[in-house]
C-alpha cells in the first residue's frame, strides 16, 4: 500500500510555519494549530487552515471569511473573541513583560531516598 501525504499540521510559531510553506512550494497546503495563537498571521503567510479545538472553530471561520473577504480589522476582532485555546493565546505574554516570571516545577517528585 502506498502513503499519500494530502497536508501538513505544523504545531510551531509563524516564522516556522512560514518557513514550512516557503519550503513546500506550494505542493502540499499546510495548516497550523496551536489554539489559535497567531490566528491572523498564519492567515497572512499563507496558511490554508487551522486544526482548532471545537471551541474555536466558529470564531476562525468568522475570521476567516474577513480576512480573505479583505476585511482585516474584522478578521482581528474575531480572533479576539476567540477562547483562550488551553492558555496557548496568552503565551506571549512573557515577551510583552505581562509575565515577569513563572516557576516551573518537576513533572513528578523524586523519591525518597
Amino acid at each position: 500500500m502506498r502513503a499519500i501525504i494530502r497536508l501538513i499540521k505544523g504545531e510551531g510559531p509563524v516564522t516556522d510555519i512560514a518557513g514550512l510553506i516557503e519550503r513546500t512550494e506550494d505542493r502540499l497546503p499546510v495548516f497550523n494549530g496551536r489554539g489559535g495563537l497567531e490566528l491572523i498571521d498564519n492567515f497572512r503567510i499563507g496558511c490554508r487552515g487551522m486544526i482548532l479545538a471545537p471551541d474555536c472553530v466558529d470564531y476562525a471561520v468568522r475570521a476567516w471569511e474577513a480576512f480573505h473577504a479583505g476585511n482585516e480589522a474584522a478578521a482581528e476582532v474575531e480572533y479576539a473573541k476567540m477562547p483562550a485555546g488551553g492558555g496557548f493565546r496568552h503565551a506571549g505574554h512573557r515577551e510583552l513583560d505581562l509575565l515577569r516570571q513563572a516557576a516551573v516545577r518537576r513533572p513528578h517528585r523524586h523519591p525518597d531516598p
